[in-house]
């Protein structure tokens, strides 16, 4: 249950407490750090992501009961915040709780006592905060607030309004119909990648054409990449492999050849013709062709003093073998014994045959047991793989607690959901 559902209890229910609301407004704080460090950081599962998730929910389902019975409070909320910040010496999630209070306001039909900071300040220094905020709790009174200000930003020329506005849209396009179209009548218009994602997301308009020009033009091109893979474009390759050899370290590329021309992509990766991409997303590809023999060349060249890229190695082992290989970013074991540890586990597979994904047949693994056993950023990619493996478009409608990010790829959502049981339009 996400908190737009928790109906309110009447004010003679409950007691006001000060202490228990105060610890919520901290939490806030402290669980958005972490989820945020798991979202950077590889080898992260999703069940671990979900226990933050539920604590962001159940924070701000206490805080928006005691906004509605103790307005006065919301000083105090805010000053906890503040402090517990202060104390991580991270101000990201503490904009997160600041914008996550102002926007309960507007749940709570309270639109005037929004902070103006909201949408100055807070929006310019820590953008992805004030979109997460508006994620975790958007409902329709929320679109519709914001529903008017799409037309308003363009006008203004407000950039970085407009790009949340999308952002949100891109991620939550089923909650309200009234902001779904005003964004796709904003996006319409414009050109680059991201509003041809935002118009297939909120109305399911698929503008090709659109997408094309953004990936040869635009900053954007990895917005277009999706737009054309949920659209179920012929082009969706082609254009992968042109962007591959443009920009290496593509994720969204990336993802599409493994799905759609993964031997190329293996033979290329073996001729060493990719020589700018960096290593993790070279051992990311090995893992998603499940070619074992090129990952075991490519783990001989590990830094076993960088834990990022040992985490890298443990989350491509574990998608080819199957194998739970976390031990590979312990610091406290020799270099020696992980790089054995590792080059063991890869040598007892079998020399040919078969792609492999968990230690079987690549194409006989659903992505809900591969994506378990990732964190990401290569969770991101298997999404991305999966989505251009689908027979048709594919246009899903976002849920009320749809954990996703700017290309509502990075995390669990419904549209991932969507992909695992193979669903579409």
């Amino acid at each position: 249950m996400s908190v737009v559902q928790l109906p309110l209890a009447r004010a003679i229910d409950i007691p006001v407490l000060r202490t228990l609301p105060l610890r919520m407004a901290r939490s806030l704080v402290t669980q958005y750090w972490r989820r945020a460090h798991m979202l950077t950081v590889p080898a992260h599962r999703l069940q671990a992501l979900a226990v933050f998730d539920e604590g962001i929910v159940q924070s701000l389902a206490s805080l928006k009961l005691h906004l509605a019975q103790a307005p006065a409070m919301e000083a105090d909320f805010h000053a906890e915040i503040a402090a517990s910040g202060h104390e991580l010496q991270q101000e990201g999630p503490a904009v997160f709780a600041h914008a996550c209070i102002e926007v309960l306001k507007l749940q709570l039909g309270r639109p005037g006592d929004v902070a103006p900071a909201l949408w100055n300040d807070h929006l310019q220094t820590h953008p992805s905060a004030v979109f997460n905020a508006l994620r975790f709790c958007f409902d329709d009174a929320v679109g519709a607030y914001l529903a008017p200000r799409a037309e308003q930003a363009v006008a203004q020329n407000h950039p970085s309004l407009v790009r949340l506005l999308m952002r949100l849209a891109i991620a939550r396009p089923g909650v309200c119909d009234a902001y779904a179209q005003a964004l796709n009548a904003m996006a319409e218009p414009m050109p680059g990648g991201m509003p041809a994602l935002c118009q297939w997301r909120c109305l399911g308009q698929g503008d090709e054409a659109k997408a094309l020009q953004a990936l040869e033009t635009s900053s954007d091109a990895d917005a277009a990449l999706v737009a054309l893979a949920l659209m179920g474009s012929s082009q969706q390759i082609t254009s992968a492999k042109a962007l591959l050899a443009r920009a290496p370290d593509s994720s969204i590329a990336l993802g599409l050849c493994a799905a759609g021309a993964g031997h190329d992509l293996a033979v290329a990766l073996r001729a060493g013709r990719f020589p700018a991409m960096a290593w993790s997303q070279q051992i990311y590809a090995a893992a998603l062709v499940g070619d074992g023999p090129l990952l075991r060349h490519l783990a001989a060249h590990t830094p076993w003093d960088d834990e990022l890229a040992c985490r890298a190695l443990a989350d491509s082992v574990a998608l080819l073998t199957g194998v739970p290989c976390d031990g590979l970013f312990d610091r406290t074991r020799p270099a020696g014994e992980r790089a054995q540890w590792a080059d063991s586990t890869l040598e007892a597979l079998p020399a040919t045959g078969p792609a492999l994904r968990l230690g079987l047949p690549r194409q006989t693994v659903v992505l809900g047991d591969a994506a378990t056993r990732v964190g990401t950023p290569l969770r991101q990619l298997l999404y991305i793989e999966q989505a251009s493996r689908m027979s048709g478009a594919l246009w899903i409608e976002a849920d009320d607690l749809a954990s996703v990010q700017a290309l509502a790829l990075t995390t669990a959502s419904v549209f991932e959901r969507a992909v695992i049981t193979g669903t579409a339009p």
